[in-house]
């Protein structure tokens, strides 16, 4: 009958054969799925993920590996590159530091914080030739703050000079403004010298000299 078949369709070996194979494949690709009685191969190996397990089962064991490597990459990254830009950052130099400080006692006055002022003073400060020391200078800001009800000062261009190893000078005017309500009722102009001391890798005042400017002279900025 095979032959006969043969003979009337000669095709027919060819489609039979396409056929196996479409069957062996299927049969394959469920075959985790079906659970038959002798099967050896386990629930989780067949050519396409069980049933209901597609989340957990086959493509959750990929991706959070791969996610979890990607995490770490990224983060050895950063940490490089973060360590780049720090070796490549030029250290801030004598001037730069200065007058970063100078800058923040100034809004320190302003904002009316006498403590985080006081922390740039050295313990050994002397003022005005001697005679004014940490303690009076401490008194003098404190007596301002509190009777000016608003103070204000306006710091002109900072000049620094660079001496002894850790040790520098800066010079400068300032226009110191107050009042007991938003506009200021009263004002002068100071020329300020004062000297710098580094020690355990801060600038700390160590002393400084004001005297405030005439009227022609306050023009001369």
């Amino acid at each position: 009958m095979m032959a006969c078949m043969a003979r009337n369709y000669p095709d027919i070996h060819t489609r039979l054969r396409f056929e196996d194979v479409k069957i062996n494949f299927l049969a394959r690709c469920t075959r985790g799925q079906t659970g038959g009685p002798g099967d050896r191969t386990r629930p989780d190996r067949g050519l396409l993920p069980p049933a209901g397990n597609l989340s957990h089962g086959w493509r959750g064991r990929g991706l959070r590996p791969a996610l979890k490597h990607v995490s770490i990459l990224a983060a050895a990254l950063s940490l490089l590159l973060l360590c780049i830009l720090s070796a490549c950052s030029p250290a801030p130099s004598v001037e730069q530091q200065i007058i970063a400080i100078i800058r923040d006692m100034e809004a320190r006055v302003e904002a009316g914080e006498r403590r985080p002022f006081m922390a740039h003073v050295a313990a050994d400060f002397s003022g005005q030739r001697e005679a004014v020391n940490r303690d009076q200078l401490n008194a003098l800001v404190l007596y301002h703050m509190q009777r000016q009800q608003r103070l204000h000062a306006q710091l002109f261009p900072i000049q620094v000079t660079p001496g002894q190893p850790g040790t520098a000078e800066a010079r400068f005017r300032v226009l110191l403004t107050g009042g007991s309500g938003w506009l200021p009722d009263r004002g002068r102009i100071y020329d300020i010298t004062t000297r710098w001391r580094q020690q355990d890798d801060e600038w700390m005042l160590i002393s400084a000299h004001w005297r405030p400017l005439e009227v022609e002279d306050s023009f001369d900025l």
